[in-house]
């Protein structure tokens, strides 16, 4: 719930911790490792005042060095505000992003499979791009054994797309958490019929377009209840996660190209199926609500309205359709790979102390939180950029390494 920082010396020494209705101080005679996730671990140091000084202003939370009342020497007590000042706790978020194509197949496949993981074959490859980086990309073949939980996912989170709702109406958001509540319970109802369920089971399949190598960079922030002060317990504050997926344009250029890759397997893999998603359907609902939503707008303008595009064509290349913008901006997916939000990085040296590099990196190459002893961090947070492969074995590697 909270590290413990020695008022007198830049270091930690225990951790506050909740026991049901009990709360407790454990101290550490060494070290305290730190491995709780790329969520969790960066909002612990937010809570604990670790971080920017912008960022823990505007979550309402001291830093932890402004409470030093101890006399130690001045250039010290500078170096640790130096330090503390630029570090990007909970900045640089990464994850793999993933793009479905879910097809219906005229026959069963893998009618024996008892298996609940769906996924049957995977591939790696490199797809050109006009960047001087190729994209990572893995293509992963699934049956349809979790399709009773995926459809009803997806067709109640369709619920919730602007272009759907005619008239560019906006629902508030307690609305939409609500119908995507509903309707996905209600799908789950209808599947849970035995021979409607071992039918899509048998004939669905998915083809999934996973970017292993996005440029796309999110953040983790807490916001306090308890007002400015230091040391704010976590419980007592509001995690808030921002992917922010394919705010780079080249993101969505790598999957497009991804995507042109994917369709010569759907041809070998699928001569015979339909393809339900995307489909016909989501280009020819995407080509009339982009008719009925340019008649508006030239409806405003003629009743003096702005004349205005919202579409810069220019941003991603001018090649990448618009049909294709708006499914992968609808309809992309997490992979669940968070890391990066306490990065490892280099040191520079200065003429006068050491620094973070331009406020690069929260820990060094021993996973030491910079400014900051006996406080170390062992997850998938300390990754600087995305590993091109799922990360549980790196991370396997790390705790190991740490080890020694």
């Amino acid at each position: 719930d909270d590290v413990t920082k020695d008022p007198c010396k830049p270091q930690a020494w225990a951790v506050e911790c909740d026991y049901g209705d009990y709360r407790g101080i454990i101290r550490s005679k060494r070290d305290i490792i730190l491995c709780c996730g790329a969520i969790a671990t960066p909002s612990l140091l937010l809570a604990s005042g670790i971080g920017t000084e912008d960022d823990l202003r505007t979550a309402g939370i001291a830093p932890w060095y402004e409470h030093i009342k101890c006399d130690i020497h001045n250039d010290d007590h500078a170096h640790i505000k130096h330090v503390h000042r630029n570090l990007p706790v909970g900045h640089n978020l990464r994850d793999h992003i993933v793009l479905p194509r879910v097809f219906v197949t005229p026959h069963p496949r893998n009618p024996g499979a008892k298996s609940h993981n769906s996924i049957i074959g995977w591939w790696l490859t490199r797809v050109p791009t006009s960047s001087s980086i190729d994209a990572k990309m893995q293509l992963q073949l699934a049956d349809g054994i979790q399709m009773d939980y995926m459809i009803p996912h997806f067709a109640a989170g369709a619920l919730r797309r602007q272009w759907v709702l005619p008239f560019a109406l906006h629902l508030p958001l307690a609305w939409i958490q609500s119908i995507f509540v509903g309707v996905r319970a209600v799908l789950r109802l209808f599947f849970c019929i035995p021979v409607l369920s071992k039918w899509v089971k048998l004939h669905f399949a998915s083809l999934n377009l996973c970017l292993m190598n996005p440029k796309s960079v999110g953040r983790v922030t807490v916001r306090s209840s308890k007002g400015l002060q230091s040391c704010t317990r976590l419980s007592d504050c509001k995690v808030i996660i921002d992917p922010n997926y394919l705010s780079d344009s080249c993101d969505v250029e790598s999957l497009w190209r991804g995507w042109s890759f994917s369709s010569r397997m759907k041809q070998r893999l699928f001569k015979r199926g339909i393809e339900i998603l995307p489909g016909y359907a989501f280009s020819a609902g995407f080509a009339a609500c982009s008719l009925i939503s340019s008649a508006l707008h030239w409806m405003k303008v003629l009743l003096g309205g702005k004349l205005h595009d919202d579409h810069n064509e220019s941003q991603f290349g001018g090649n990448v359709p618009p049909w294709f913008r708006k499914y992968a901006a609808e309809f992309s997916n997490p992979y669940y790979h968070w890391c990066g939000t306490c990065a490892m990085g280099e040191e520079e040296e200065d003429s006068t102390s050491a620094t973070t590099r331009n406020g690069e990196s929260v820990v060094d190459e021993h996973l030491c939180v910079r400014g900051l002893s006996n406080l170390r961090i062992c997850d998938a947070s300390v990754f600087p950029d995305s590993v091109s492969a799922p990360p549980a074995l790196t991370c396997a590697a790390l705790g190991y390494a740490a080890s020694s």
